[in-house]
């Protein structure tokens, strides 16, 4: 088996990502998600009880990491062609202290792969080594985050919507997050602008559910469209599934 092994916040999610599901740097989202929340709340622009309350449910789990993630990669060309598949799935271990991922089974194509033979040059690698630094910025920084007024129905409930913005020193994030009446955190997607080089389009989508009490990330989604030349791009659909929620300190 191969091992990832984690340096960022123990709280997260994408810093696990790594290629072909691709690696997104030391932040992570659920980590950058209670950041977000935390660092909102003592803004100007948010007295909101609602936040509040949002930012209280967030922060009770941030202690808890996934012990199991699956990750499927979708590449198509840029006439939308799928022209491959990998299903990852990883397993957290704690040795010595330290928290690690661990392969336990990869397929490409139907094809399982020996995780420690696995290529390292494909395409999927290249497009995450091109647009990762999106990931890097700090969203504890969040220097904007507002009720925007709009409301929607996520799995059965009703959402209140605040939009967030984080500048940074090549781009900004933007994005929006979706919080219960109850004060749950349900979903947060974002982007960044402008677009880091050779990537054309880049979303990201969080979604949360409550197991035992705690909001929890249940699911990552990434869309990305990278330029592999002038004339050119792939599009990647990458989805994480994350179960089985433990505490590595314990």
């Amino acid at each position: 088996m191969s091992a990832c092994r984690v340096r960022g916040p123990r709280g997260g999610v994408t810093s696990y990502l790594r290629p072909p599901a691709v690696r997104a740097g030391g932040h992570t989202v659920r980590g950058c998600f209670i950041a977000l929340l935390l660092a909102a709340t003592a803004s100007h622009a948010v007295a909101d009880e609602l936040w509040d309350r949002a930012v209280a449910t967030a922060d009770a789990a941030r202690h808890l990491v996934p012990r199991s993630m699956l990750t499927t990669t979708h590449e198509y060309s840029s006439d939308g062609k799928l022209r491959s598949t990998r299903e990852t799935h990883m397993r957290a271990v704690v040795a010595d202290g330290e928290l690690a991922y661990e392969t336990v089974r990869d397929v490409q194509d139907g094809q399982e792969v020996e995780p420690d033979n696995a290529d390292g040059t494909t395409a999927a690698t290249g497009a995450g080594s091109r647009f990762s630094d999106a990931f890097q910025a700090d969203l504890s920084a969040m220097a904007d985050a507002r009720r925007d007024g709009e409301t929607r129905t996520i799995r059965g409930q009703r959402a209140v919507g605040y939009r967030v913005e984080q500048p940074e020193e090549l781009y900004t994030i933007r994005g929006q997050v979706w919080v219960s009446e109850q004060g749950v955190p349900l979903e947060l997607q974002y982007t960044v602008d402008p677009l880091p080089r050779m990537v054309r389009g880049l979303v990201i989508r969080a979604t949360y559910e409550m197991r035992d009490g705690l909001a929890l990330v249940a699911e990552v989604e990434v869309q990305v469209a990278v330029s592999v030349t002038f004339l050119y791009r792939r599009l990647y659909a990458i989805t994480v599934e994350l179960d089985d929620y433990f505490d590595p300190d314990a």
